[in-house]
């Protein structure tokens, strides 16, 4: 499987994993949500919104080949604008198979289910693809509508850190969600839509 020819396709949305050549849309979508987003990610000075940044951050040839990192673009499926990140990081394999998870959506596209249905696909590669057993996310407690997210998808709430991670400039509390391949299959078992993996002139449906 070439994950970066790959299309996971739902309803709304589809995911694809970011190259170079999705640079330039990645640096509009940066600029247009940067008020937006700044409360939840740490600070980020001029240089981060540059095309030479973009261009770093969509490169990813070595760490999706070393099985390090996933990060891919939501894409919406009429349009297919760019309107969101999810990605897949510090993947630990031996006896863990575990990795953490984490997201950004659009400002204009909140509350439309976009990102519900980007991290049941992700849920889907991750469980069904990369054969992992565990995810994890770390949400700051004001942050309710992500935990909601998290919460719907059947993500359970493990832990607390206090001071966990500085965030535009300030060292934030988390949260500490995870959720298991075991939960994974119990809840998805009878999921309402198929998710779609598109490679090439390849399709492949399948049931979660």
């Amino acid at each position: 499987m070439n994950v970066f020819n790959l299309r996971i396709k739902g309803r709304l949305i589809f995911l694809q994993l970011l190259t170079p050549a999705h640079a330039e849309f990645f640096l509009t979508y940066l600029l247009a949500n940067q008020p937006f987003h700044a409360p939840y990610v740490p600070l980020r000075d001029e240089s981060y919104f540059t095309l030479e940044n973009a261009i770093n951050q969509t490169t990813q040839w070595t760490e999706v080949e070393q099985d390090q990192r996933y990060s891919f673009g939501i894409f919406e499926q009429a349009s297919e604008r760019l309107v969101g990140k999810i990605t897949l990081s510090q993947v630990f394999r031996g006896p863990f198979q575990n990795a953490f998870i984490g997201y950004d959506l659009d400002h204009s596209c909140q509350s439309q289910g976009y990102m519900t249905e980007a991290l049941h696909l992700m849920m889907s590669f991750s469980f069904n693809r990369l054969l992992l057993h565990r995810l994890k996310a770390n949400i700051m407690p004001h942050n309710r509508a992500s935990q909601r997210v998290l919460e719907k998808a059947g993500f359970a709430k493990e832990g607390f850190g206090a001071n966990y991670l500085k965030i535009n400039g300030k060292w934030e509390d988390h949260l500490f969600y995870a959720l298991t391949k075991e939960r994974f299959d119990e809840l998805y078992q009878n999921a309402p839509y198929p998710v779609i993996y598109e490679e090439r002139a390849e399709t492949i449906t399948i049931k979660d």
